[in-house]
């Protein structure tokens, strides 16, 4: 572990009257760590919420509120530096009720008939205003602020967010939530609202939460240069999670139960796949139709031969055949959301860009033994706490871990864990963890990383000293940092 460094040879004059004392160049001298601790402190976060405020996401910003407990109690535990923002899907591109010169706050009400299905009749926006925040700044306290966890305590940063996330549902109906990223990072540097929220040395991570696709000009591979420039060009340290219209990780129609009936319950089949609508064949009566379909003409129009499960869907305005937003039902319980398309693929091109994979897209579902680069999760469920958890247990909480202080000489790195039996295992450098960030983060390997109630030990080469030019001997100075 210790270097050894050769001292500088020096020439003293042999006879005569007269000595001679030559200026020598000493040795760079050498400080090392060698510390046992339970857990290094995790790479520092910065982590961006992109939240639909659109006129049907009042329950799911509550949702999100209430839940985000869970996500702080995994980060707490590991005693992180997190920077963590707010921002809107809407970036001025339209809406009603307000002028939009900026952020459009308050809560928009949507009349529904008071029998299914339920059609909409309007919506009432005059509790909506202008708020004081640009378009594409931070939601918070302040015209861009955002929550340092380093200078507060968890508590008052679940209160801080819980409020920031309720940013209301007057907001634009076109959703473009990956045009809000891109205008949102674009303003973390110089003079932007932004500022000071993006850090070198720290993870990016990016979570989207929409009940509609994206509709965002460009497509979704587009945007992935913008994360790669707020990064350095290091996409290795960029994550992205997606709750959103999905089943089993792919955009999909996302429902309450298999007949939508209008007092179903998000706990029921989450997020199940909508009935067959059936033949749609012409009819005249029940008599007509084969294979158990029914004559119905649901919204009006010819009779057709229906699959029966499927008609209070076929009821909703428009022959629409999913059950429409959150709020369709008018009930408190029941949740729904078009397919998260844009979104999901975009996660999918994250992680496989963040992965160093071959492959343009990869699985975002969690998978037991390996290492996680993104999240797709529904966003039909009655609370967020798992979702919420897993994204800051797999993209957070991530394999890499801080050196305070940095490492001076990488490659000799030495690491090794101990587990609760006594039990000790010697870790291979580039095998099972590699040094990054010029020697400021472990990166653990292949599921190395060390677990619960194991201890981790680190020893290493922190800094050298510049050689120096002394007159007379060189004296060696060696020092262990604690």
């Amino acid at each position: 572990m210790r270097t050894l460094l050769p001292l500088a040879l020096f020439l003293v004059p042999l006879g005569g009257c007269q000595q001679y004392l030559f200026d020598q160049v000493c040795p760079a001298g050498i400080a090392e760590v060698d510390r046992t601790i339970p857990a290094l402190a995790p790479a520092p976060a910065d982590i961006l919420f992109v939240i639909d405020n659109s006129g049907s996401m009042a329950d799911e910003q509550e949702n999100l509120a209430l839940n985000f407990g869970a996500f702080i109690d995994v980060l707490a535990s590991g005693a992180g530096d997190y920077h963590i923002a707010v921002a809107t899907t809407d970036v001025g591109v339209g809406g009603d009720g307000c002028g939009r010169r900026s952020e459009c706050e308050g809560l928009a009400v949507q009349n529904r008939l008071s029998e299914f299905p339920f059609a909409l009749q309007n919506t009432d926006q005059s509790a909506c205003m202008d708020s004081d925040i640009p378009f594409n700044c931070f939601i918070g306290s302040e015209s861009g602020g955002f929550i340092r966890t380093a200078t507060t305590e968890p508590e008052t940063v679940v209160q801080q967010f819980g409020a920031n996330v309720r940013i209301g549902s007057c907001g634009s109906g076109v959703e473009r939530g990956l045009e809000a990223m891109r205008e949102a990072l674009a303003f973390v540097g110089g003079e932007g609202c932004n500022q000071g929220f993006i850090r070198p040395e720290a993870n990016l991570i990016v979570v989207f939460v929409s009940d509609e696709p994206d509709f965002s000009g460009d497509d979704p591979i587009d945007y992935l240069d913008d994360l790669a420039f707020a990064k350095g060009g290091d996409f290795s340290k960029v994550r992205v999670a997606a709750i959103v219209g999905a089943i089993e990780g792919e955009a999909s129609v996302c429902r309450a139960d298999e007949t939508g009936a209008a007092t179903a319950s998000c706990g029921a089949l989450v997020c199940d796949a909508p009935p067959d609508p059936g033949s749609r064949d012409g009819c005249n009566n029940d008599g007509d139709c084969s294979n158990g379909e029914v004559c119905r003409n649901p919204g009006g129009g010819q009779t057709r031969c229906i699959n029966p499960a499927a008609e209070p869907l076929l009821q909703a305005p428009n022959d629409d055949l999913r059950c429409g937003d959150c709020t369709f039902y008018a009930t408190e319980d029941c949740c729904s959301a078009r397919p998260g398309f844009g979104y999901v693929e975009f996660a999918e091109r994250a992680g496989a860009r963040a992965s160093g994979s071959a492959q343009d897209r990869i699985d975002c579902r969690v998978q037991s033994g390996q290492q996680t680069f993104c999240v797709v999760d529904a966003i039909c469920q009655t609370n967020f706490s798992e979702t919420l958890a897993t994204i800051a247990r797999e993209l957070v909480l991530s394999e890499n871990f801080a050196l305070d202080p940095p490492a001076e000489n990488p490659e000799g790195v030495t690491a090794r864990i101990t587990g609760a039996n006594g039990v000790v295992r010697e870790l291979v450098n580039g095998v099972d963890f590699r040094i990054e960030d010029e020697g400021r983060s472990i990166r653990f390997l292949g599921g190395a990383a060390p677990g619960e109630l194991e201890s981790l030990s680190v020893a290493y080469v922190t800094e050298r000293e510049s050689p120096a030019s002394l007159r007379g001997a060189c004296a060696t100075s060696t020092s262990a940092a604690p």
